[in-house]
């Protein structure tokens, strides 16, 4: 058995990344595989039930895990592989293997952000989500999420209407579609850019495993946007992780008395940087082939419908709310959108003005 072939087979019959990294330490020392996965592996093991991991026949997961990438057309980077992204080398508890459909190493040629938020989120923070979605996608930033329901997806599906790429890592094998309703999003974003997993093929998924792979996202990104996020969110342990890996992160300020908002507003006051708009990206990833002075042109139909009303004189959120029948909370999304592209700015109290002509 060759060395790569140590961690496909080790990680198929159950070992960590961490075991795995260790036994490929001792690799050289051994003649029979076999034996190092009995002798050796058993003193980095503890519990009868992980020792019983020890006696599979790894002849038989390697013949399985080579049937199953090619029938799904599924790569695999290993530690030792020159493919393997530096970045994972150099996080806490790296992982040993990654399994991935679509381009993966195409995404990596690419600067990347990771973008994560709340399940359950406001309609202020879907439009800042799609916003801050297609912004990277016009500056060329592939888009790093978790596919999870939520923000998450939303995040996967805007950088695939805007035609750039995006990789969704997984809390579970990545020839398992979870949440079943992404099984469309899934496919799309293997065709678009790629979904990765550090877990074997057909491992289900697992609340712990979640947070596990949280390090994953932030290890791939330059940088992390939080959009939304409770105060005891996932989203804020990815921060934390990005922020422990060295990385720069960002919150998206929201309403004070929001739920929702609680985590952001707390990263902000902790000393992430607040997220007002797409020059924030551009300065921290120092992108100097992009126009500063450029506008993003294309709004969505409800963002122009509200912009012609503030041109033709009809600039507060209540005046906005009269004239249009729409809540508070959907006004002040949309005004909060048109200012991040630089389309209107708020003077004096409640006043909205234009600053840039469609």
């Amino acid at each position: 058995m060759e060395r790569r072939e140590l961690y496909i087979a080790a990680s198929e019959l159950g070992f960590t990344s961490e075991e795995i990294l260790k036994l490929s330490k001792i690799f050289h020392l051994f003649q029979d595989s076999k034996e190092l996965f009995q002798i050796q592996g058993e003193s980095l093991l503890s519990g009868r039930k992980s020792k019983d991991r020890l006696y599979g026949n790894w002849e038989e997961a390697l013949e399985k895990v080579y049937h199953i990438t090619e029938k799904l057309n599924i790569g695999i980077l290993t530690y030792e592989d020159s493919e393997f992204p530096e970045e994972l080398k150099d996080i806490e508890n790296p992982p040993a293997i990654i399994y991935y459909r679509g381009d993966f190493l195409k995404t990596l040629s690419y600067k990347r952000m990771g973008i994560v938020g709340s399940r359950k989120h406001t309609h202020y923070g879907e439009n800042i989500c799609r916003g801050i979605s297609k912004d990277l996608s016009d500056l060329k930033i592939v888009s790093v999420s978790g596919m999870a329901l939520g923000l998450d997806g939303i995040a996967h599906k805007e950088a695939i209407n805007h035609d750039f790429l995006t990789i969704a890592v997984l809390g579970c094998g990545v020839d398992v579609i979870y949440p079943k309703s992404h099984s469309k999003l899934y496919l799309d974003i293997i065709k678009q850019g790629a979904v990765i997993s550090e877990y074997p093929l057909g491992t289900k998924p697992m609340n712990y495993f979640f947070p596990e792979r949280n390090r994953i996202i932030a290890g791939l990104s330059q940088g992390l946007v939080v959009i939304e996020a409770r105060e005891r969110s996932g989203s804020l342990i990815t921060a934390r992780l990005a922020a422990e890996q060295g990385k720069e992160v960002f919150a998206v300020p929201g309403n004070i008395n929001s739920l929702y908002s609680k985590g952001t507003n707390a990263l902000i006051r902790d000393g992430a940087h607040p997220y007002l708009s797409r020059e924030d990206i551009i300065t921290f990833l120092d992108i100097k082939d992009v126009v500063k002075t450029e506008k993003i042109r294309d709004l969505s139909h409800e963002e122009e419908k509200i912009y012609s009303y503030i041109q033709n004189g009809i600039n507060t959120a209540n005046l906005l709310c009269i004239e249009t029948g729409e809540s508070i909370t959907f006004i002040n999304s949309i005004l909060t959108i048109l200012e991040m592209k630089g389309f209107i700015q708020l003077e004096g109290a409640d006043r909205f003005t234009i600053t840039s002509m469609l």
